[in-house]
């Protein structure tokens, strides 16, 4: 027989329970598991819409790796700018493509306009991804291409996402990965 005031022992308490929000719970009735897009070929956005707050009048729309910025400029106008990455607006990247070390920038600069600050300038440039081991300027056919040796992967992932849809010389950059058995055997126009 239990006293008053005093807890039976060997019971332990359940766990909190974390409940979803309504929109959590109508996403997931109809089929949605977390991490996917939605839509029914899962391509719609994948993550929330987020807002940072700059500043008093100011704030941040963010949605993956595309920004809104939100100005209020009086009298309740809101003027709004995009903020894409370099990459939006390009054609993306083939699924097939293999990552590799090596990445190479097509549409830089045309035949005959290789100056001797090229190879050097590119160099500097993707420095701030990573340790960059060779830059070659090489000239394909009607196109020049630049070939960047990264020391590992990541770095080369990095500098690809940046660079590819980049302006340099008034011209879109494609960057894309290349491979390292060709690079290796000189094979530089596939």
């Amino acid at each position: 027989m239990l006293s008053k005031g005093i807890a039976p022992t060997g019971i332990a308490a359940k766990p909190a329970v974390q409940k979803d929000s309504a929109g959590s719970k109508l996403l997931k009735k109809m089929g949605w598991t977390e991490g996917q897009g939605l839509g029914v070929q899962n391509q719609g956005i994948t993550a929330p819409l987020i807002h940072k707050k700059i500043d008093a009048t100011q704030g941040k729309i963010e949605i993956g790796k595309i920004s809104v910025r939100i100005e209020i400029v009086g009298d309740d106008r809101i003027k709004v700018q995009k903020i894409l990455p370099p990459s939006i607006g390009q054609s993306p990247p083939t699924p097939s493509e293999v990552e590799s070390r090596i990445m190479l920038l097509k549409n830089m600069v045309d035949k005959g306009e290789v100056d001797e600050d090229l190879q050097e300038d590119v160099k500097e440039e993707c420095e701030t991804y990573g340790t960059v081991e060779e830059v070659k300027v090489v000239e394909v056919g009607d196109e020049v291409r630049v070939f960047v040796v990264f020391a590992d992967v990541t770095a080369s992932q990095k500098a690809k996402k940046i660079m590819h849809g980049r302006t340099f010389d008034q011209k879109r950059i494609d960057a894309r990965y290349y491979d390292e058995d060709k690079y290796k055997k000189g094979v530089y126009d596939s």
